[in-house]
């Protein structure tokens, strides 16, 4: 049998069932939006990421993304809407077993969002392909949550590899992860 984490919800078989892919897709959409909110923070004037990529909003980028450009909330809700919607369609093509778990479907359409060129390769999308629910939610705390520094970072937890680049922890991905983590048990 497999193994089913406390909170897990039991109604999105027969949710997707009844109302369709879209539908479950849009409501998970609509249900992760304050948490991800919350972990994106929202910029209505366009800026460089850390990897100098234009960005505004709460995460969006695009060719439309420029130095200079202002967004109203009214933007920056749609194109979140629009940037979720396509990284809950890509884990739920990439991992279908997800359309039984709702909660590990927008936890995962969260990390999707955040760092979708992991996924392929986590130890989630390996347990909830599996249907091992419990095991794949506790695998969100920790994974993802370094980056390469510059410099270290002042109380920070930093390590050099075996190539000598620096990499330290990121709190707020580190919070990220365990908002995920929570999302998929159901307690957030």
């Amino acid at each position: 049998m497999p193994e089913q984490s406390s909170g897990a919800s039991s109604r999105a078989p027969a949710v997707a069932g009844v109302i369709g892919v879209a539908a479950l897709i849009a409501s998970a959409v609509v249900s992760v939006e304050p948490q991800t909110a919350t972990a994106e923070g929202e910029r209505l004037v366009a800026y460089q990421d850390v990897g100098g990529i234009w960005t505004i909003c709460r995460g969006h980028t695009g060719p439309e993304v420029h130095a200079g450009l202002v967004a109203s909330h009214a933007q920056c809700r749609a194109w979140y809407r629009i940037d979720m919607t396509s990284h809950m369609k890509a884990v739920l093509a990439d991992t279908p077993t997800l359309k039984d778990n709702f909660d590990a479907l927008k936890a995962s359409g969260d990390f999707h969002f955040n760092a979708p060129r992991w996924w392929p390769g986590s130890p989630m999308r390996a347990h909830f392909q599996k249907s091992e629910w419990a095991a794949g939610c506790n695998s969100f705390a920790g994974y993802i949550t370094l980056y390469k520094a510059p410099k270290p970072v002042k109380g920070g937890s930093c390590r050099t590899n075996a190539k000598g680049v620096l990499y330290c922890e990121a709190r707020g991905l580190v919070n990220r992860r365990k908002l995920e983590q929570a999302i998929c048990l159901g307690g957030a």
